[in-house]
């Protein structure tokens, strides 16, 4: 096997494993995250969705505060606090689909909140 297969082979394997760390942190959120900067490549595109990932969860628990004072509004509340969970299912799904068409997402509150974050 010469040695431009065996490169493309390595190139090919480096990019596969940067695909599963970047699935790893938007996956798993605030502990994908940290499992994937603990123990994943220091490459940009990992560290994007890290970024990603951080942000999303600071999003998702001021989702959970705001949902919690809405539930206290009768009936209006209960709608409102149930678009938010869907909306926020919603982007954690296009995260995921972003991910494994190998996009560099960048959508505009958790990207704001994503480039603030020093990793």
């Amino acid at each position: 096997m010469s040695t431009t297969t065996n490169h493309n082979i390595d190139r090919s394997k480096n990019t596969d494993n940067i695909f599963i760390w970047q699935l790893i942190a938007w996956i798993f959120s605030i502990v994908g995250a940290l499992i994937a900067y603990l123990a994943g490549p220091r490459d940009p595109k990992v560290t994007h969705w890290e970024k990603l990932s951080i942000a999303f969860f600071i999003v998702y628990v001021i989702a959970y505060v705001v949902s919690s004072a809405l539930e206290l509004i009768p009936f209006i509340g209960h709608i409102l606090s149930i678009l938010i969970w869907l909306a926020i299912i919603a982007i954690w799904i296009i995260g995921i689909i972003k991910v494994i068409q190998r996009e560099e997402w960048k959508p505009p509150i958790l990207w704001d909140i994503a480039e603030k974050i020093p990793l």
